[in-house]
């Protein structure tokens, strides 16, 4: 198996295991402490605890986004957000579930992993370096669909301000993936 180069872009990692049916997904989650950019990879190796063979994951398609308006499951199901001022500049950054939609989409985890905080002498405010890792998944597809949400909030000392980015990963069965396109369907026709 060929080793992952990351180069001297990115410092840091977070490993999350995530169980499909019969299949584990490891997906690493690479970003740096001096940048909003962050990275997947997905490692769709058989784990000792669920031998099966590889091509089980042939029946999942896997997506990222940079840009989660551009993502089917974010238009459905996900409240975003966008501001920017002097000091705060967010792109795109998870509100919450839609009011409506709390009995199909479950948020399974919330993680903050807090890298650093500075002290912004004009404002007297401590500003949180940090990265927030959310899995959201379908109620009704619990075992074949999953949302990884990673929210980067990076604090720039040269522009004195907070840069809020998230990025996503989605992996889905093809049952779930028509059941998202039967919903949207049904929004555009209702």
């Amino acid at each position: 198996m060929a080793s992952l180069r990351l180069g001297k872009s990115f410092n840091r990692s977070y490993s999350i295991r995530v169980p499909l049916i019969d299949q584990i997904f490891d997906i690493g989650i690479f970003f740096s402490t001096k940048s909003v950019f962050v990275l997947f990879s997905i490692d769709l190796e058989p784990s000792s605890s669920f031998p099966k063979p590889v091509e089980k994951a042939a029946g999942y398609k896997i997506l990222t986004f940079k840009n989660l308006r551009s993502s089917l499951f974010c238009e459905l199901f996900l409240d975003l957000y966008t501001y920017s001022s002097l000091k705060l500049d967010i792109v795109n950054q998870v509100k919450g579930i839609k009011d409506g939609y709390h009995n199909e989409v479950i948020r399974r985890k919330f993680e903050k992993i807090y890298l650093n905080s500075y002290e912004f002498e004009s404002e007297g405010k401590m500003l949180d370096d940090k990265i927030e890792i959310s899995l959201y998944n379908l109620v009704s597809f619990h075992k074949e669909f999953i949302f990884l949400v990673c929210e980067r909030c990076f604090v720039s000392k040269l522009l004195g301000k907070k840069i809020v980015r998230t990025s996503a990963l989605q992996i889905g069965s093809s049952s779930s993936l028509t059941y998202l396109k039967e919903l949207k369907g049904r929004q555009q026709h209702g």
